[in-house]
């Protein structure tokens, strides 16, 4: 077993988490915004969509600002050499086959009580994904200024007390991994 945790690109792993409940969130408003059930005010579910959103949105933005990722930022370093570096390529699918559950249940919910109630519910968690997107920009942009990957521990669905690895999971700890330099334009490739 590896001293430290997996790590996994933060920006590709916020991404993907975001544009999974995004889509979730939204498609559970359907029956809400379709007018059902049949006579629900679509101004009401509209009204109370928006303002689902924006709170949830300005919540996660006030919990994480962006100094929280400028703190990490500051502190990058070489990752651990005992950490296993996952490819970017296995990042989707990673996360989707971790997230599975959760967003079906998501989408079931969502539907039901869109259905029932014609309030679109699912509008408080798209506040959330959007707002995910929005901050991972900044890491994204520090990614193109060091020509590198920005990693971090990836922590499982469920962790223990008794985890060696619950102290990085909680700090969340940023490192970089550089990429080749890219090849000059006049420079023949092999």
């Amino acid at each position: 077993m590896s001293s430290s945790p997996p790590l996994m690109g933060a920006v590709a792993a916020m991404r993907t988490q975001a544009a999974l409940l995004l889509l979730a969130s939204l498609v559970s408003c359907a029956p809400a915004y379709l007018g059902k059930p049949a006579g629900a005010d679509p101004t009401t579910a509209i009204t109370v969509g928006v303002l689902l959103f924006v709170v949830s949105f300005g919540a996660l933005s006030k919990a994480r600002p962006r100094s929280w990722y400028e703190e990490r930022l500051a502190g990058m370093a070489a990752p651990p050499l005992t950490a296993t570096v996952i490819p970017r390529e296995q990042t989707f699918e990673i996360i989707s086959r971790t997230l599975t559950k959760p967003l079906l249940l998501i989408l079931v919910v969502g539907l039901v009580l869109s259905y029932a109630t014609g309030m679109p519910a699912g509008m408080l968690l798209a506040g959330i994904a959007c707002s995910m997107l929005r901050q991972s920009r900044w890491p994204a942009g520090r990614e193109k200024e060091l020509n590198g990957r920005i990693v971090c521990p990836h922590a499982p669905a469920r962790t223990s007390d008794d985890d060696p690895h619950l102290a990085a999971y909680r700090q969340v700890p940023y490192y970089i991994v550089h990429t080749e330099p890219a090849p000059d334009a006049g420079t023949p490739r092999p």
